[in-house]
């Protein structure tokens, strides 16, 4: 996966510099909050122009014993996602709404057994926000989100027992610059 997450980000980067070059484009980068406090990471390249912005990510975290399902521990994720935002206000400031694709690696362990399995599922993602701009470059960006699974691992076998990849919901603030 750090291969994977790597290469997306040379990727994203190599975009996001040849629209630069274009004074038509805004490119930055984003940070989370939220993967930060659970023992994790949050980056973004962003690339945009007019109503729409399209956000790179590579994350991961760790999800706290009382959010992972009843009967398991240790539930850690990397997540790759590719998202467009929408923006009524073509500055790309204010409320924006953003849908996407995301593909969850995870690894979590049954505290009955203390087996540890692996899971690979792909998600849709909605979210929405408010870019709020501190200073010309650098801005914070209240947001919620939902990661709803909609192919791969549906649920992770354990003897008597399964892991299921059900919807989530988030909400953090990132924080970003933009050029």
């Amino acid at each position: 996966m750090k291969q994977q997450n790597y290469i997306a980000l040379w990727a994203a980067l190599f975009f996001s510099s040849a629209c630069a070059a274009n004074n038509n484009w805004h490119v930055g980068a984003e940070a989370d909050v939220l993967p930060y406090l659970l023992n994790g990471h949050y980056f973004s390249l962003t690339a945009g122009r007019g109503h729409l912005k399209f956000r790179g990510v590579v994350t991961k975290f760790e999800s706290p014993d009382m959010f992972t399902q009843n009967g398991f521990k240790d539930h850690q994720v990397d997540v790759g996602a590719v998202i467009v935002d929408y923006y009524p206000d073509p500055s790309q400031q204010g409320f924006w709404i953003g849908f996407g694709a995301e593909q969850w690696r995870g690894d979590v362990t049954e505290e009955q057994s203390s087996d540890r399995k692996s899971y690979q599922t792909y998600l849709a993602t909605l979210g929405c926000g408010y870019v709020h701009y501190l200073a010309p470059h650098i801005y914070v960006n209240p947001w919620a989100g939902i990661h709803v699974p909609v192919a791969g691992d549906k649920s992770v076998k354990f003897g008597s027992s399964a892991f299921d990849m059900k919807t989530t919901g988030e909400v953090s603030v990132k924080i970003g610059v933009n050029f």
